[in-house]
């Protein structure tokens, strides 16, 4: 049963450009590490912290101003579309919308941190009139494969600890957990590949053949340890 529409807006208005905002030096972080996947987190923090917080915050506005229409997606959009799509149609349409929203801030805020990093070559950063632009799939598939943990993972794990005898609440937290954790390590591969798109100045001039090719490498690279066998990333 959907939560009050009120209490979920008001959430999502508040909450979401808090944590967006905050979060903004991870995300940048991660920025980093898609262009050069191999440096190792004491020499990240070691740069981060040389080049002061204006870098640690590049390109934080403009995801901050859309988060609230975007952790309305999460919530009030999604319930509206389940109640005519289902679960899953409701998670797509949520998606969907949450991609078309933040597709833009988010990528500016990649190219933003990318261009200030002195890492690689500058890349033009997306202008706000093009909600599409490359690497739209793989941000768009991200999203879904995220919030999928919530809606579709979720209830089915929760009904399995119930059934062995975990009191309800318990079994809640624990379905959004494992539901949450393994999707998320779904789709962090995904959401670097789209970093990789958009801060690559190859990527970004490429057609879509060979850029499905250079990301098709990168998540090689991402995925498969130097030895052959699983990476540190993963």
């Amino acid at each position: 049963e959907p939560p009050p529409l009120f209490a979920t807006v008001c959430a999502s208005s508040l909450g979401g450009p808090v944590a967006i905002g905050l979060l903004t030096p991870f995300r940048n972080a991660l920025t980093a590490t898609a262009q050069e996947p191999n440096i190792t987190v004491d020499a990240l923090r070691a740069r981060l912290r040389q080049q002061g917080l204006s870098q640690l915050y590049r390109g934080w506005l403009g995801p901050t101003a859309a988060a609230s229409v975007q952790f309305s997606c999460v919530g009030p959009v999604y319930f509206a579309a389940a109640q005519y799509l289902g679960a899953a149609g409701g998670v797509t349409f949520a998606a969907a919308v949450e991609a078309l929203v933040v597709y833009t801030a988010e990528t500016r805020n990649v190219q933003l941190a990318h261009n200030s990093s002195g890492v690689g070559s500058k890349v033009s950063v997306q202008s706000y009139s093009r909600p599409i632009g490359p690497g739209f799939a793989l941000f768009f598939s991200r999203i879904l494969i995220a919030n999928s943990g919530l809606r579709l993972v979720s209830a089915p794990v929760s009904r399995v600890a119930s059934d062995a005898g975990l009191v309800k609440p318990a079994a809640n937290v624990l379905g959004d957990f494992v539901g949450g954790v393994t999707m998320g390590m779904l789709a962090t591969p995904i959401s670097q590949a789209y970093v990789f798109t958009v801060s690559s100045a190859k990527a970004l001039e490429a057609q879509s053949v060979e850029r499905a090719l250079l990301v098709g490498g990168f998540l090689r690279r991402l995925c498969v340890g130097s030895a052959g066998g699983i990476s540190p990333f993963l």
